[in-house]
């Protein structure tokens, strides 16, 4: 990172190795790491899970009585109970509808106020302006229409309301979403809503710097550095699971991820 850059958790943009060293992102991640504990067990924190929830988490308020947020996408993890536990009124969604039970038994169990609604985020049902936040963890890259969705978001957020999303980009351009695809989804969300901070590392929007880079939080970095971080724990089911989608000769997912804090100014 060069002097002068934003870190940490006030940069939109790449995740960056360097971040992992920063004590808010640490002291955020022990946050994470109990609260899952506490309410499901279920999530994951391999190596973009240790920067995706700290930085969500980091630019939402302490403490936010009376706020309403939406954690879409929300599966059925710690993450929600977490945002109910500090005060927010808490509305998750899926396309999963066996997920609302399981929610219901950790909002009895805590006391927790948590609204769960099986959703299609391209066509949400909840009113215009809604939502005070709204965060969407590692989601539209697994999504058909990313840009629908996108419009979603604005739709539901009250003006003046913040966005806080993460997302993979596929450093080959073999799997969702390709550096091309991130670019449109980046000008996309800055026509939409205001960014928190200017896209900080805009040369890594290029596939080839992107591909020679050890700065950026890569999964090509951790395979050879700390592969047990990785999600594929098998080379070869990665490989079959590329097989099954036409995807031949890469059995191995080079990710990279980009996270972003915007906010709905009309």
């Amino acid at each position: 990172m060069s002097s002068g850059d934003p870190g940490f958790p006030n940069r939109n943009g790449f995740a960056l190795h360097a971040d992992l060293e920063s004590s808010e992102l640490r002291r955020m991640l022990r946050i994470c790491l109990q609260e899952n504990e506490t309410f499901t067990g279920e999530a994951r924190f391999d190596w973009s899970r240790q920067w995706e929830y700290p930085f969500v988490l980091a630019n939402l308020p302490t403490q936010a009585s009376g706020k309403r947020i939406l954690d879409a996408g929300s599966g059925f993890r710690f993450f929600a109970p977490l945002l109910a536990q500090r005060g927010f009124e808490v509305d998750a969604c899926d396309l999963d509808a066996s997920i609302g039970p399981k929610y219901d038994e950790i909002a009895a169990q805590h006391d927790l106020a948590i609204e769960f609604t099986e959703q299609d985020l391209s066509k949400m049902t909840y009113a215009d302006e809604t939502f005070d936040y709204l965060c969407c963890i590692s989601v539209l890259e697994h999504t058909k229409s990313p840009a629908e969705i996108v419009r979603e978001f604005r739709r539901c957020l009250k003006i003046g309301g913040s966005l806080l999303l993460t997302f993979d980009v596929s450093v080959a351009g073999d799997r969702d979403i390709p550096v091309e695809s991130a670019k449109r989804m980046i000008a996309l969300l800055e026509e939409e809503f205001t960014p928190l901070t200017a896209f900080a590392n805009p040369k890594y929007l290029d596939p080839v710097v992107l591909s020679g880079s050890d700065e950026v939080l890569r999964t090509q970095w951790f395979r050879r550095n700390q592969p047990e971080a990785l999600p594929w724990r098998f080379f070869s089911r990665a490989g079959l699971h590329n097989l099954l989608r036409g995807r031949i000769g890469r059995p191995f997912f080079d990710l990279a991820v980009v996270g972003l804090v915007l906010r709905r100014e009309r």
